[in-house]
C-alpha cells in the first residue's frame, strides 16, 4: 500500500526497471528447473528432429487454434482450459473450466490485466516513454503468436508455419512456449499501466483524497483478483488424478535390480498413444519410471529428441505388436536390452487403443518355456523372471509387473 501511494513521486521508468530485473531473476531460476527436468532420459529435446512429435504436430496445432482465439490469448485461456480429464463423468483437467468457459464474469476479469496493459502504451506513448515501447513489441508479439492462426493476421501466421519448418515444429503447442513469457509482461505492462491510471485521477484530487483513492482501488483489484483466483484457495488448481500414489511394485522393482543398474529395460507394452500411457491405478501421462529406477529405459517418451534413441524404441515397438519373438530377441540384442518389463496395470484409457494382452503373455510363454533355469521372485504380484543358461538365443530377462 505504501508503494501505490508514494508512486506520485516516484520515476516510473526507475520502478518498473527494478521490478523488471527480480522478475527475470525468478524467471531464470523457473526456466532452469524446467530445462532440467526435460532433459531427464531424453538427452536433448531437438523438437523438430522427432518423428513422434512431427506425428502429433498437425493435430496439437488444430487443437491450440480452436481454443486459443485472440480473447483468449489476452485472457491466456490456453487449451488446457478446455482439455476433457473423464468423458463418462464429464470433467475436466481443470476443475473450474466450465466456471471460466460459461460465466461472463471471469471472461470479464480476464480481461482487465490486458486492458491495463493497453492504457499503460497509451500513456507511455502520451508521455513519450520510449524505453518502454519495446515492452509492448515483445508483449504483442508474443500475443500475436499465442493467438495461433486465429484473426487478426492469421494468414501471416500460417504463412510462416507453412515456410518455416521449425516454426511449426516449436510453436505448435504455443501456450507451453510462451504462455509463461506472455503472463510475465502481462504482469509488467498491466503494472505499469495501474500505476499510470492511479495517477491519471490522482492528479485532480489533493494529497489526502489521492490516498484514499489509491487505497480503495487497490482493496477493489485485490478482492476482484482473489474472486478470480478461488481455485488456488480451493485446491482446484488441478485434476485430482494428477497427486495419485505410486505402487509400492515399483519401488519393489527397483530393489529386485538395485545390483544392476546400468543394464537397459524395454517398457512392454509399448505406448498405446503416442508416448502416453494410461493406468488402472489412476496415472496418465508420458512416463515416471524414470524418477525411480536409475535404469536406462527403453521407451519412446524417454527418446524424443535422439536419432539413434528413437529409432531403437521404433523398431522395438515394431517388432513387439508384429508378434515376431524372434526378430523381437535380435533387436534387444542388436540395442544391448537386458530386461523387459511387462506392467499390466496398463489399460487402454480414454484416448489410447485396445492392448493386444494375447501378444503379450505370448511373448512372455515363449520366454519362459526357453528357460533351462529359472529363478522366479514373486513380490506384491509381480513375477521376475531370470534367464540364467542361453537357449534358441533367448538371452534377455523379463519383469512381469501386474497391479493385483
Amino acid at each position: 500500500m505504501c508503494i501505490s501511494v508514494s508512486i506520485f513521486s516516484v520515476d516510473v521508468t526507475d520502478v518498473f526497471y527494478r521490478v523488471v530485473m527480480l522478475s527475470f531473476f525468478f524467471f531464470k531460476q523457473k526456466t532452469a528447473y524446467e530445462m532440467l527436468r526435460s532433459l531427464v532420459g531424453s538427452e536433448m529435446c531437438i523438437r523438430d528432429r522427432s518423428y513422434t512429435n512431427r506425428a502429433i504436430t498437425a493435430n496439437t496445432i488444430d487443437l491450440e487454434a480452436q481454443m486459443i482465439t485472440a480473447g483468449n490469448s489476452a485472457r491466456l485461456y490456453t487449451r488446457l482450459l478446455g482439455t476433457v480429464d473423464d468423458p463418462s463423468i464429464d470433467s475436466y483437467i481443470f476443475p473450474m473450466s466450465k466456471d471460466f468457459q460459461e460465466y461472463d464474469i471471469y471472461k470479464v476479469i480476464g480481461l482487465i490485466p490486458f486492458i491495463l496493459s493497453v492504457c499503460g502504451l497509451i500513456f507511455s506513448l502520451f508521455k513519450k516513454k520510449w524505453n518502454l515501447i519495446p515492452l509492448w513489441v515483445l508483449f504483442f508479439g508474443t500475443l500475436f503468436i499465442m493467438k495461433n492462426q486465429n484473426p487478426p493476421f492469421g494468414n501471416v501466421y500460417l504463412w510462416l508455419q507453412e515456410n518455416i519448418p521449425l516454426f511449426k515444429q516449436v510453436f505448435r503447442w504455443v501456450s507451453s512456449k510462451l504462455g509463461q513469457v506472455y503472463l510475465i509482461l502481462l504482469v509488467l505492462t498491466s503494472s505499469v499501466g495501474y500505476i499510470y491510471i492511479v495517477n491519471f485521477f490522482g492528479s485532480f484530487f489533493s494529497k489526502k483524497w489521492r490516498k484514499i483513492l489509491v487505497s480503495i482501488s487497490v482493496i477493489i483489484i485485490s478482492i476482484i483478483f482473489l474472486f478470480y483466483a478461488e481455485y488456488l484457495f480451493k485446491g482446484q488448481l488441478f485434476t485430482s488424478r494428477a497427486a495419485v500414489n505410486l505402487p509400492n511394485q515399483y519401488y519393489l522393482l527397483k530393489e529386485e535390480i538395485s545390483k544392476d543398474t546400468t543394464s537397459r529395460i524395454f517398457y512392454a507394452p509399448p505406448a498405446n498413444n503416442g508416448y502416453f500411457r494410461e493406468y488402472d491405478w489412476g496415472f496418465i501421462g508420458s512416463q515416471f519410471l524414470g524418477y525411480i529406477i536409475p535404469n536406462p529405459i527403453m521407451d519412446m517418451s524417454l527418446s524424443i529428441g535422439s536419432d539413434v534413441g528413437e529409432k531403437a524404441v521404433l523398431e522395438l515397438t515394431n517388432d513387439f505388436n508384429s508378434g515376431d519373438i524372434m526378430e523381437l530377441n535380435s533387436d534387444l540384442k542388436k540395442y544391448d536390452v537386458k530386461y523387459i518389463l511387462i506392467d499390466r496395470s496398463l489399460v487402454k484409457g480414454r484416448y489410447g487403443h485396445s492392448l493386444d494382452w494375447d501378444l503379450i503373455d505370448t511373448c512372455l510363454l515363449y520366454t519362459s518355456d526357453a528357460a533351462d533355469d529359472l529363478l522366479c521372485v514373486d513380490l506384491g504380484g509381480r513375477r521376475i523372471i531370470k534367464k540364467k543358461k542361453p537357449h534358441n538365443k533367448i538371452k534377455n530377462n523379463f519383469i512381469h509387473y501386474s497391479s493385483t
